[in-house]
């Protein structure tokens, strides 16, 4: 039975919320895979419209596929300034608008015991029990970039070094601690309180004093059908979005 849950939660990371050519795109940070497929399903209910073709991957990748002509027509971003560097080279229709605040868990599919401090956890447990530690790329992804930032606050980010596993993006990090391929991740909270996750690992909340904001804003883009500005606005003002995004984590 969980090996049956576990491969049904690598099949939702790994999948777009639908695949149609008759409805407007979106790209969106694998942050919010849970958050904002719960809140489309919510949109199509209340609208009775099309649910939009959404792409997940890393916030800096998906602004990089916007730049060079990719067809989407919404951007939910991880990273609060690529928004605004989207308006600033006119492919957006403004600077956006923010939606919520990330924080980042350290989690594992076994119990946590961070009695003595994260810091402490990460050099027994990791660093001298050889254990492996997921991250997203710090490159591109914010999650990843959190995630340095709070292992070079605590002062283990070069004791680490051998034991860290960087995904492509912060879902395939999650992925990487859900099927045991790596004993601890350091990934967004809305993955980690997201019902398939949190029935098979266990999270600790990592203090947000100990790296810069997760600024998760929303963009139209000069393509924006009057669908996509419809569900922009859904999100922008309903209360029931906001209400979903903040049991994910975002505040």
């Amino acid at each position: 039975m969980l090996f049956g849950r576990i491969l049904i939660v690598l099949g939702l990371l790994m999948t777009p919320f639908a695949l149609r050519a008759d409805t407007f795109r979106i790209a969106a940070s694998s942050s919010l895979q849970f958050a904002l497929n719960e809140v489309i399903a919510s949109y199509v209910e209340q609208s009775g419209k099309q649910a939009p073709q959404i792409v997940y991957g890393s916030s800096g990748n998906l602004y990089r596929q916007i730049v060079q002509g990719a067809p989407f027509e919404l951007f939910f971003s991880a990273r609060g300034e690529l928004p605004r560097l989207l308006f600033e080279r006119g492919v957006s229709i403004d600077a956006g608008d923010l939606f919520g605040s990330g924080r980042l868990a350290f989690i594992s599919a076994k119990p946590i015991n961070v009695d003595l401090g994260l810091a402490e956890t990460i050099r027994s447990q990791v660093v001298a029990g050889n254990q492996k530690l997921a991250i997203a790329n710090p490159a591109h992804a914010p999650y990843g970039r959190a995630a340095k930032e709070v292992l070079q606050s605590l002062g283990v980010w070069q004791e680490v070094q051998q034991n860290l596993v960087n995904a492509e993006q912060v879902s395939q990090a999650t992925r990487f601690v859900a099927s045991g391929a790596s004993s601890f991740g350091l990934v967004s909270l809305s993955l980690a309180l997201s019902p398939p996750i949190a029935e098979i690992t266990h999270y600790e909340l990592v203090d947000e004093g100990l790296h810069d904001s997760v600024s998760h804003k929303m963009v139209r883009l000069n393509a924006a059908s009057a669908d996509a500005v419809h569900f922009y606005r859904y999100v922008k003002g309903e209360g029931k979005a906001i209400e979903i995004f903040s049991r994910y984590g975002l505040r």
